[in-house]
């Protein structure tokens, strides 16, 4: 797992008084309700630490939702970071992580953002040594799908473990072989996700793949100007493109306000 440089929007007030959370979202029409991972993550945290605080959390969303790019869990992630921050309650990494595994299987990678290979059920993160800063584009036609619908109609015998593709999206990791075992079935879900990879190659990518279970797809670049061509161009078309690049560490967390006298 690599995180890369599209964010979402994550503030937070805090203020003395009974237990609760309140949650506004703008965009994409994410729910403001426990449906919510970002809900959950601040009451899990709240309840965890037994925190007698008011909560008020503003999520603006811009990474599209059933995409398979993670938006949710790295929102839920940076949650717990962003309350742990602000109300002092001076949990580690470690305890995060633990924390964020109730929330998905995603979610405990996004508390360090470190590239990692993630094995189990996400709890085991072996990061690797460097990550080398690629240029990338990534798209998505807009029809969401659910990890749960795809899982549904994977079917192991349509990939087989020996697939080998000539696209050497992670030339610096050697043996490794790009391979997504769900895209067969995202594939024959949207159709998109291979009219889009089919772009990205004649938009100058010299590698393309789908993300986590689509259908929003990938593709590498030789250089910062192609890839916002090619981003462009998609653009042009109602695609949801953005050139970004990995990014190596969780995002900043900001105090703006002024400090509170407990």
């Amino acid at each position: 797992m690599v995180a890369i440089g599209v964010f979402d929007s994550i503030r937070a007030a805090i203020y003395p008084g009974p237990p609760m959370v309140e949650l506004s979202v703008t965009g994409d029409g994410a729910p403001a309700g426990p449906d919510n991972l970002v809900y959950r993550a601040a009451q899990l945290i709240v309840a965890r630490c037994s925190l007698a605080v008011c909560l008020r959390v503003w999520l603006g969303k811009y990474i599209p939702s059933r995409a398979g790019l993670g938006g949710g869990s790295s929102d839920a992630a940076t949650t717990l970071r962003l309350v742990n921050y602000l109300a002092r309650a001076g949990l580690s990494d470690a305890d995060l992580e633990e924390m964020a595994l109730q929330l998905g299987a995603d979610v405990p990678f996004f508390v360090s953002c470190r590239p990692s290979r993630v094995c189990g059920i996400g709890e085991e993160m072996i990061p690797l040594e460097s990550w080398p800063e690629e240029h990338l584009v990534v798209a998505f036609q807009g029809r969401g799908l659910t990890t749960a619908d795809v899982y549904a109609r994977f079917d192991a015998s349509l990939t087989s473990p020996e697939a080998v593709s000539s696209i050497r999206v992670f030339p610096h990791l050697p043996g490794t072989r790009h391979r997504n075992d769900l895209e067969p079935a995202a594939s024959r879900m949207d159709p998109g996700v291979n009219e889009l990879k089919q772009r990205l190659h004649a938009g100058g990518a010299s590698g393309v793949g789908m993300s986590g279970s689509g259908s929003a797809v990938f593709g590498f670049f030789p250089d910062e100007a192609v890839a916002r061509a090619c981003a462009a161009d998609l653009s042009k078309d109602g695609v949801w493109a953005k050139a970004t690049k990995a990014i190596v560490g969780p995002c900043p967390v900001e105090r703006i306000e002024s400090e509170v006298n407990w």
